[in-house]
């Protein structure tokens, strides 16, 4: 949670979480992390932002982007950091265009990132 917490908005692969735990001495799998990244998602403690492809128009088989629901969870997760200004503005825009309706991915087009794909359906009366 800590890592998910000080990593707001950066690109989240299991394989890599599990090899950094391996190297501090944790046994562990990638199911075991995505396991728990689920029940992060599904505890209402962070929401994950799958990643699309625009030009091809379907999502990619990344784990895509966390984002904390509370920034004041983040602090206390964390503490006080100065610095990572960026992730933590992007978590913010986040979680207010999830507020106002919209559906939030994250986009990827010719290799290049896209911070947020912003979408709403508007029903005509």
């Amino acid at each position: 949670m800590r890592f998910l917490a000080d990593n707001v908005g950066q690109l989240v692969n299991a394989s890599k979480i599990v090899n950094t735990l391996k190297s501090e001495g944790v046994d562990t799998t990638v199911h075991t992390v995505n396991r728990y990244l689920d029940l992060l998602e599904s505890g209402y403690l962070f929401y994950r932002a799958r990643q699309y492809d625009i030009r091809g128009r379907e999502y990619l088989r990344t784990n895509g982007k966390y984002f904390i629901i509370d920034t004041g969870l983040r602090r206390n997760a964390v503490g006080r950091k100065d610095g990572n200004y960026s992730n933590r503005l992007e978590d913010i825009v986040y979680v207010e265009l999830l507020r106002r309706g919209y559906t939030v991915d994250i986009g990827k087009l010719n290799g290049t990132e896209i911070d947020f794909v912003a979408r709403k359906l508007y029903i005509s009366k």
